[in-house]
């Protein structure tokens, strides 16, 4: 690992310590049009497809391998989550987040950094990854850049640590990413043969949560390095499983795992972690939601016993209860189907319900019966 000595470039600390009069003088963030990389109208269909795909899997067999020994990785968690902050201010994609925390773990992996130091090399990362997936007229400036993310940077000092981080991943700056290889199968994450009815409207709001949980999961990939010992083809297509799961459809169904040229034994333990580690985020955030003080009240009339407990009748007789009520709220209901879902992708379930379909001929053969039971009725 080689030892990086950054005391030669002038980097400067957090803009908080800046005069007055600069701030004054500073123009406002200019947020971009969030460029997502998903369009649910568009359904990247073409006649070059399958080369395409064997270009990225080709591409990611090249990728070089992280050993997870850089010093900093209890720094990660902070960077990614600055990253997410700046990005979201100006408006930039995921596939962007994607490409800059590949850059910076690979950059990190091999480099020992000083603490300070490393929100620049974030940044430069970021800067490297927006210049390449979108226009560079559209690409954030410097001084964007250093007003989004609250921190004073300075321009030639700057770029001499953007090209240190381009020559380390060898310029490779378009490497594929599991947002690359999710963009290409996200019109399978809800398909016409998946849809219950043709209205217009549910068929839009269908496929738009679709979009969203698969953003939602390719996120959530950010948060785990261990994901990056993984190829990148594999965590994409565990994130459409699992949005499909949590959509209640079939969570890897036998014509996905053609196209994509993997199978369920494959995909199933990486769609478990992440489908874990959505249950935890879930459950966290709804932990943290404030307590108004009607929810942990115990004493309100509706609960309150108004006769005497002596006078109370117990019965005994099993009560119809819906599957929701077992669970604290819809999303932990949500998450356990979607949990189910994707088991049953590797080993069927028979106390799960499935659809029975019928041949024409067994159909048919109903209806004869049916008729000559009326008949002899009749007769």
């Amino acid at each position: 690992m080689d030892s990086l000595n950054m005391s030669k470039l002038n980097l400067s600390t957090v803009q908080s310590e800046a005069p007055n009069e600069t701030r004054k003088n500073e123009v406002s963030i200019v947020k971009y049009e969030s460029n997502t990389f998903l369009d649910p109208d568009d359904e990247f269909k073409c006649e070059y497809k399958e080369d395409i795909w064997k270009y990225l899997i080709k591409q990611e067999s090249m990728k070089p391998t992280i050993q997870l020994q850089s010093p900093q990785l209890e720094f990660r968690g902070a960077l990614v989550q600055q990253l997410r902050e700046v990005s979201k201010k100006l408006g930039l994609s995921i596939a962007t987040i994607h490409s800059a925390v590949a850059h910076l773990d690979l950059f990190m992996d091999a480099h020992r950094l000083r603490s300070d130091r490393l929100t620049h090399v974030a940044l430069a990362c970021l800067s490297l990854a927006a210049k390449s997936d979108v226009k560079f007229s559209l690409a954030p400036t410097l001084k964007t850049l250093s007003k989004a993310s609250g921190v004073q940077l300075c321009g030639n000092t700057f770029r001499q640590l953007e090209w240190m981080v381009g020559q380390h991943v060898r310029w490779r700056l378009l490497a594929p990413t599991p947002v690359t290889f999710a963009s290409l199968l996200a019109q399978y994450v809800v398909t016409d043969s998946d849809l219950t009815t043709r209205h217009p409207k549910f068929v839009r709001r269908f496929r738009r949560d679709g979009i969203k949980l698969l953003e939602a999961y390719l996120d959530l990939t950010l948060s785990d390095v261990r994901l990056k010992v993984v190829d990148s083809v594999e965590v994409g297509c565990a994130c459409v499983s699992c949005a499909r799961a949590e959509l209640g459809l079939s969570a890897w169904p036998d014509y996905l795992a053609d196209v994509a040229g993997k199978t369920n034994e494959t995909i199933a333990p990486i769609a478990r972690l992440l489908h874990r580690m959505m249950q935890i985020k879930s459950r966290e955030t709804t932990e943290c939601e404030v307590d108004q003080g009607y929810s942990s009240a115990r004493t309100t009339p509706n609960i309150t016993p108004s006769t005497s407990p002596q006078y109370h009748i117990t019965s005994n007789y099993p009560q119809n209860i819906s599957n929701i009520s077992y669970y604290q709220n819809q999303t932990d209901y949500r998450l356990y189907r979607a949990s189910r879902l994707i088991e049953a992708s590797v080993e069927p379930s028979t106390s799960m319900a499935v659809k029975r379909i019928r041949d024409q001929s067994e159909i048919e053969l109903d209806r004869k019966r049916y008729r000559v039971a009326i008949s002899q009725a009749v007769q």
